[in-house]
């Protein structure tokens, strides 16, 4: 988030697509992607026995 805008303003050679497609879709899909698995599938996995069982009536 710092070095790609600092080197378009310092001149470099690429544009704001370049940026967006290189950089922020892969990090968005990466911590989508991760987040769920790491942390939401371990959340699950260690309180999916210890939870309280549900009663419907």
């Amino acid at each position: 988030m710092f070095l790609f805008p600092t080197g378009l303003l310092l001149g470099g050679k690429f544009t704001l697509m370049d940026y967006l497609i290189w950089n922020e879709i892969p990090t968005v899909l990466g911590n989508l992607v991760g987040g769920l698995t790491f942390v939401g599938a371990t959340l699950y996995a260690t309180h999916y026995k210890t939870a309280p069982k549900r009663v419907v009536s």
